[in-house]
């Protein structure tokens, strides 16, 4: 199989065996790839018609719903069927104005190909982020993060295996408080025990403001943290003691905790207690 169909498969969530289950039908899908020993960055666009891949010619003008930037260390843009230059990215702009999702895999910050990609992703308005094995030395992705979540556009983030700095928690505090409405935060993998403790106490933090809530004007919020270090850095029933507090404004909090996994879900009820 095509290596470009292999991954667009692996992102729209297509299960090759027992038939197609996929995100994404006639949407498109955009890859950028993205290296730090290359001044240009390759581009695929491809969508699903039905069961099949079909990759876009370039004449042939359509928005993009899910942008995916992959970043590697090769010299080469692999797999691409054009490339733009770093230094002219702002004429894709019309492509990519209508993002929907934005996900972001491989890449890794400090190098200056990769800071002169980046103001091109801070003007995306995406409502899913997801990272996955992104490493930022230099904390440019997470001043990225910054400019495109307090838009207050983004409604559902996602970290997987990734390296980022203890600001991350700032980030996401942030977020959700120019997005009262967002929907999940999910932390998958945190690199080490102190980055999975930064995200307990973003838990904590968050736990706390739906607590305190006066007023309940969104329900139905997820976050989630699931990594082998939870065990070590929350205890069991930590969430508990104080649980029944805000039932008494129509709200429930449910948390269900285990060894390596946190998962805290806010939402109305239709008692205005429950015992």
């Amino acid at each position: 199989m095509d290596p470009v169909e292999t991954f667009l498969r692996r992102i729209n969530n297509l299960h090759l065996d027992d038939g197609p289950k996929r995100r994404f039908d006639v949407e498109v899908n955009a890859i950028l790839h993205v290296s730090s020993q290359n001044s240009s960055v390759g581009i695929d666009r491809i969508c699903w018609r039905g069961d099949e891949l079909v990759r876009l010619d370039e004449e042939e003008a359509v928005d993009v719903h899910s942008l995916s930037v992959v970043g590697w260390a090769g010299s080469e843009n692999l797999l691409c069927q054009k490339t733009q230059p770093l230094d002219s990215l702002e004429q894709l702009w019309s492509m990519f104005s209508s993002v929907q999702e934005l996900h972001i895999r491989g890449l890794r910050s400090g190098s200056p190909q990769t800071g002169r990609f980046l103001p091109f992703v801070e003007e995306l308005s995406p409502k899913t982020i997801s990272l996955c094995g992104v490493h930022d030395p230099d904390n440019s992705i997470l001043q990225a993060l910054w400019n495109i979540l307090s838009k207050g556009q983004t409604k559902d983030f996602c970290l997987v295996d990734s390296v980022l700095k203890p600001e991350l928690k700032d980030v996401l505090l942030m977020w959700v408080q120019v997005t009262p409405d967002w929907n999940s935060c999910s932390i998958t993998d945190p690199a080490s025990q102190e980055d999975c403790m930064v995200m307990a106490k973003l838990a904590e933090e968050i736990y706390g403001n739906w607590m305190d809530a006066e007023e309940i004007a969104f329900s139905g919020q997820l976050f989630q943290i699931k990594s082998a270090h939870l065990q070590n850095v929350v205890p069991p029933g930590q969430f508990y003691e104080e649980h029944r507090k805000i039932r008494a404004a129509s709200a429930q909090i449910s948390v269900l905790q285990d060894e390596d996994m946190l998962t805290m879900f806010f939402f109305k009820s239709d008692a205005s207690y429950v015992s």
